[in-house]
């Protein structure tokens, strides 16, 4: 195994730490070249082969000024790539028998009840089905959002953008408000504790919810230039999303968050289990390899539940064909995912990207700090790093 530990010189130039195997030496190279041409500022990535680390290697810079090199325990934000680990944790209160997939909504959470989302179940909301993906505008406080019991309430109080149950629309936000309002309403315990034990348990570097150490740990996020993208999805997707009033603008930007808001403490130490998850690519490449030996315990029904395709079809959210298993995202022709067909995983604001391949017998994460407008199931670097990664397998 080949490796290299100093990510930075005296001169601050972009270097890369960790280590690789010999086959899989292009992956570092095209991660290194990334950094180097300022493709990336900093980054992390990790893949695990039928439970060996083959790629364990990080590089770059911490903050914009390029005084902080990225080492080998900085944490990111991993945003929604975070949504599929609540999935999870919510699926093993199911598979311990605390909760119901079928169990209504309304009966579990009076605030429910006598709206359309009483009748709304856990397997609907985690495949982005509840019909309501936007937050009402002006509704709401950016840090109301760490209130999910009283965020959601300020969700319900608005007719609904279809029925709930009857299609589907990514939820950027208000799937994490809804899945930890209906944890906490079936069992008295939301994601940031169980993802604690879990984690622990697993030796993995994730967080709902920073500790002051953690904090101090943290990378800087930092924003990408945008880029003119051709007719198509993508194109489709950023014209929504800076259309006002557009239900992708509101998905996407309701309650409105502050300049910054990703390095704020009130960010960093809520629980928000669809965009706040903090980690490493190591724990996240981690978690994926676990799945992949149902680490959970979910046992093989509801694994092959919760990775089935749930729903299917244009998604009015991110203006593509999308599909989603319970918290999963799934790979479709416009929205390519993984290595093939039975890849499964999700991506995160900006370029983070995670996914498990079964047939490859693969888990992949990678973490970024440079955030690039409109990757949806991946930054032009993941998709260049997932070829290279088919190329040495």
């Amino acid at each position: 195994m080949t490796s290299h530990s100093d990510p930075t010189d005296r001169f601050m130039r972009p270097r890369l730490g960790g280590r690789w195997e010999r086959a899989f030496a292009p992956l570092a190279e095209r991660l290194f070249r990334a950094l180097v041409e300022d493709e990336a500022l900093g980054a992390g990535l990790c893949v695990v082969r039928r439970g060996e680390v083959v790629v364990d290697i990080f590089g770059g810079f911490a903050d914009r000024a390029r005084t902080r090199p990225w080492g080998r325990d900085s944490l990111v934000c991993l945003f929604s790539a975070g949504k599929p680990v609540a999935a999870v944790l919510a699926l093993q209160a199911v598979a311990a028998g605390e909760a119901s997939l079928a169990a209504p909504l309304g009966a579990l959470w009076a605030p429910a009840r006598g709206t359309p989302a009483d009748e709304l179940t856990l397997a609907a909301l985690l495949a982005h089905r509840s019909g309501y993906p936007a937050f009402p505008e002006g509704a709401l406080a950016f840090e109301g959002l760490a209130d999910a019991p009283k965020a959601a309430e300020a969700l319900l109080a608005q007719a609904p953008a279809w029925a709930p149950g009857t299609a589907h629309g990514y939820h950027p936000r208000s799937y994490g408000t809804l899945l930890e309002t209906w944890l906490l309403a079936a069992t008295g315990e939301g994601v940031g504790p169980r993802l604690e034990r879990y984690a622990a348990a697993q030796g993995l570097e994730l967080a709902f919810g920073l500790s002051d150490p953690q904090r101090a740990r943290c990378v800087s996020l930092v924003p990408g230039a945008p880029e003119r993208l051709p007719p198509g999805p993508d194109a489709d997707f950023l014209t929504a999303l800076a259309t006002p009033g557009s239900l992708t603008a509101r998905a996407f930007g309701a309650p409105k968050a502050p300049r910054g808001y990703a390095g704020l403490a009130s960010f960093q130490q809520a629980v928000l289990p669809a965009m706040n998850l903090h980690g490493t690519a190591q724990g996240l490449a981690k978690a994926y390899a676990g799945f992949l030996t149902d680490a959970p315990g979910l046992g093989p029904a509801l694994w092959e539940t919760a990775l089935a395709p749930q729903s299917q079809g244009f998604d009015p959210v991110l203006r593509r064909e999308t599909a989603f298993g319970l918290g999963f995202m799934r790979p479709t022709a416009q929205t390519p995912l993984g290595l093939g067909p039975r890849s499964f995983g999700h991506p995160g604001a900006g370029g983070t990207l995670a996914f498990a391949d079964p047939d490859a017998g693969v888990a992949f994460a990678l973490a970024v700090n440079r955030q690039v407008p409109g990757a949806i199931a991946s930054s032009p670097l993941g998709q260049a790093l997932v070829e290279t990664l088919a190329h040495c397998l």
